[in-house]
């Protein structure tokens, strides 16, 4: 049966009343579970240690699936066989915005996408990931509080090399007008600076050597799909002193080394921000 494990991760709402009502209602199907507020990645940790099927996703709790799509999902993983241990879907933004978001329109070919030839699709919410809980590579990274799904999405995904891709349901992901604070929140934390570069960017880099020999350029697309927003934001500005930022550039420079000019002038953003990424690569 389908298993669905609600984590009340030391809410101060209603939350964890309505958490309860469902477990008493459904008490073979839904597991409550309370703990003090830790984050996300605890939360997540946390439920994996209850998790009976033989497939996982991490739904956030302002988000919703289609309807029929585990169905779909569970027909695609039987199609697909065990040539991947990762599927994906389509996130769509409802609420006050309504649109695709990025990549929604490769989808349009249900289909298994190798990552070494179809290296420029990369992924990084595992929100919208379907997983094989045998084939999850790890767990959560308690230190990071951003990119940790991607982290270990990626990880697993370099396990067969490939995942499919569905397209015929779409993860709807809640969007508010007003909903950038709790993002931009994260970018006002030291946090989200050196210490995602050393245990996300380069992680996943030293992962990928370990296990490839090298970094393969959809590991490239990924790295330079999130480096993007540090170059358009810098946020580091007025949060970091001279030393704190100098180490962090230092990490950023570090980085771009594993990633081929190709990768970056072949990515769908604004063509002033790859050449400053270029010559930030590039520096005597």
């Amino acid at each position: 049966g389908r298993q669905v494990i609600l984590i009340d991760d030391g809410s101060t709402d209603s939350s964890g009343e309505i958490c309860r009502k469902y477990h008493e209602k459904y008490p073979d199907n839904i597991v409550h579970i309370k703990q003090e507020n830790q984050g996300q990645s605890h939360a997540r940790n946390n439920g994996l240690d209850y998790a009976e099927g033989k497939y996982l996703n991490f739904l956030d709790s302002d988000d919703k699936l289609e309807r029929d799509t585990l169905n779909e999902i569970y027909y695609h993983f039987l199609k697909f066989g065990d040539e991947i241990d990762v599927i994906t879907i389509p996130r769509y933004n409802f609420d006050k915005v309504n649109k695709p978001l990025i990549l929604a329109e490769r989808y349009a070919e249900t289909r298994i996408v190798d990552i070494e030839r179809e290296y420029d699709f990369p992924q990084v919410a595992i929100n919208a990931a379907f997983i094989r809980k045998d084939a999850l590579c790890g767990n959560f990274d308690t230190e990071l509080f951003i990119s940790e799904d991607s982290l270990l999405l990626n990880k697993t995904i370099l396990g067969k090399g490939k995942f499919g891709a569905v397209g015929n349901v779409r993860y709807m992901y809640r969007k508010r007008q007003e909903s950038n604070s709790t993002i931009n929140t994260k970018k006002t934390r030291k946090e989200y600076f050196s210490p995602r570069m050393t245990h996300y960017f380069k992680e996943l880099i030293n992962f990928s050597i370990e296990k490839c020999g090298h970094v393969p350029k959809y590991i490239q697309t990924v790295l330079t799909y999130d480096l993007r927003w540090l170059f358009s934001n810098k946020t580091e500005i007025g949060i970091l002193d001279k030393e704190e930022t100098d180490t962090y550039y230092n990490h950023i420079y570090d980085v771009l080394q594993y990633i081929d000019d190709d990768i970056i002038l072949t990515q769908d953003f604004n063509d002033d921000l790859k050449e400053e990424m270029i010559n930030f690569k590039n520096r005597n």
